[in-house]
């Protein structure tokens, strides 16, 4: 089936469109993994951060307890019954008509 030179001209003007939306699309999808990729290394390097942060809070934390070792379960005993203390007082006006 012999074709003129318009229409082969046609489906080459199509064929290089539709290679143009193809690349396009590739390298949307690149820039995508690429932010996303970026993303991932922004929150792994804040979660060390964190991390870090944690653990030296951690360490001052039982160092203070270690030297201060009443003080620190007085402290704790009065936390206990002031949570309690809070938490018993709302049951109570649940309960209450």
């Amino acid at each position: 089936m012999p074709r003129t030179k318009q229409e082969i001209a046609r489906e080459i003007d199509l064929t290089r469109d539709q290679a143009e939306d193809v690349l396009y699309e590739a390298s949307d999808v690149f820039s995508g993994r690429r932010a996303a990729r970026a993303a991932v290394q922004t929150a792994q390097e804040t979660y060390r951060r964190v991390q870090d942060q944690i653990v030296l809070k951690a360490n001052a934390a039982n160092i203070a307890i270690r030297q201060r070792p009443y003080r620190s379960l007085a402290i704790g005993l009065g936390l206990g019954v002031i949570a309690g203390y809070l938490l018993t007082r709302r049951k109570r006006k649940r309960h209450d008509p």
